[in-house]
């Protein structure tokens, strides 16, 4: 069977596909990554098959299990979360991470102090902290005892949207 006309969906491995809808690839096809799926094709015994296009590299027969559908838009927000973010900057070493996501900033700060004092050989001093957007955005600055070193950590809201079904 062959899905051809805009709008029609086809489900597959838990997954909602679109014709018309957008999808990008899970794995590396020649550099494509996102296409817009012009037909689905579903014959007994044959994994399922979508043709997509790539715009200027032109179109390509897929299966589906190497495509994702994107959502065809953001719905609205139905809430706020914070992250904690770090960055660390030492004269032989970088990193930068999320540690947590939490509904209470104070959580996320004791989760901040706690990764502070994980380490015993890496002793900081804390050195200022801004807040911006009312309070909303928190950024902590930290500087290594002995060292040149830098760590900052930073609150900040982010928008928290329901999933689509299947996507």
């Amino acid at each position: 069977m062959v899905f051809d006309k805009a709008g029609q969906t086809f489900l597959a491995g838990g997954k909602v596909f679109a014709v018309g809808g957008t999808a990008w690839c899970s794995r590396e096809y020649n550099g494509e990554l996102f296409c817009t799926i012009l037909a689905i094709r579903s014959e007994d015994n044959e994994a399922p098959t979508a043709q997509c296009d790539f715009g200027e590299e032109g179109t390509k027969c897929l299966p589906l299990d190497v495509l994702e559908p994107v959502s065809p838009s953001v719905p609205d927000e139905t809430g706020k979360l914070y992250v904690l973010y770090y960055i660390y900057d030492g004269s032989c070493d970088r990193n930068n991470s999320a540690l947590g996501i939490s509904s209470d900033k104070s959580v996320l700060i004791r989760k901040m102090l706690d990764d502070v004092g994980a380490n015993s050989s890496f002793k900081v001093t804390p050195t200022y902290t801004t807040s911006y957007a009312e309070g909303d955005l928190i950024c902590f600055s930290f500087e290594e005892v002995d060292s040149d070193g830098y760590l900052g950590y930073t609150i900040m809201p982010v928008p928290v949207y329901p999933g689509g079904a299947g996507v």
